[in-house]
């Protein structure tokens, strides 16, 4: 069975693919020079860890606090807050 945290961010991962398709965000938005995967492995990066958002868990789907990347870019910024801040501040301008 399902945990309902689970099915919530299913059903926000259904209304993200529609809002970043509107916007015309359709391939890794990092955009690296060297391994990046462009249009495959694609996922949905969140600015903070999701267990982060409990508290607040509209902002899982907040444009702001997501960025759609290719499996090698979400690695590199997963553990390194840094570039991840750097990332998001470049991209949406917070």
């Amino acid at each position: 069975m399902k945990s309902k945290r689970v099915a919530y961010w299913n059903k926000c991962k259904k209304e993200l693919k529609e809002v970043f398709q509107e916007k015309g965000i359709t391939t890794c938005e990092m955009r690296w020079p060297h391994d990046c995967f462009n249009n495959n492995f694609l996922s949905f990066a969140h600015r903070k860890k999701r267990r982060e958002y409990y508290s607040e868990p509209e902002k899982l789907k907040d444009f702001n606090e997501v960025l759609l990347l290719c499996q090698t870019a979400h690695n590199m910024i997963e553990y390194n807050r840094d570039l991840t801040d750097k990332l998001f501040k470049e991209l949406r301008g917070k």
